[in-house]
């Protein structure tokens, strides 16, 4: 089977987030890997990021979500373009400058009902740039995403009550409960 499509079969049978981003590691040169949700209706168009992974800046250190998005001008192109796009990173004496085209990295918006919903970012610095490899990692990124989402949706919804259906028959017909005083 070809590699990119057990990536997708792993992804979207993960059972939680470490295990998307073992089955995403390193796919055809990109080492540097960034999911998140994205709202175009807030100023912050980030939401959540589900994580960030790799060298971003060069410098070696552990990159958090806030260090990423405040530093990754990249980020907001994703609401200037409706399918993914390759990008390069240039650094000068004024320092690190982006240009969207080139390649050094594959930003893939994510797209739903609601229209954008997220993207996800792969980056590295011997990337394979060919259209094979942006169709596939179109279709990873999405899986990606969506799995992620599903996965921090349930642990969200942990918290909430789960009725059956006779539990929630039982409860339709039953008269609302009212607290006795003492």
């Amino acid at each position: 089977m070809d590699p990119i499509v057990d990536t997708v079969i792993a992804i979207e049978t993960s059972d939680d987030l470490p295990s998307i981003q073992q089955a995403i590691s390193q796919p055809l040169g990109y080492d540097r890997f960034v999911l998140f949700s994205a709202s175009p209706a807030r100023d912050e168009l980030v939401e959540k990021i589900f994580w960030v992974e790799g060298d971003w800046f060069g410098d070696g250190e552990t990159v958090d979500a806030q260090t990423y998005v405040r530093r990754c001008p990249v980020t907001r192109h994703v609401l200037e373009r409706d399918e993914p796009f390759f990008w390069t990173k240039t650094v000068s004496a004024g320092g690190e400058k982006y240009r969207v085209a080139g390649i050094h990295g594959l930003q893939v918006p994510i797209f739903g009902r609601a229209g954008l919903e997220g993207a996800m970012s792969f980056g590295g610095t011997r990337i394979d740039g060919a259209v094979r490899t942006r169709l596939m990692l179109t279709i990873v990124g999405a899986a990606a995403f969506r799995s992620a989402r599903r996965l921090i949706e349930a642990r969200e919804q942990k918290g909430t009550v789960n009725l059956s259906a006779r539990e929630r028959k039982c409860c339709a017909g039953s008269p609302p409960a009212v607290a006795k005083s003492t």
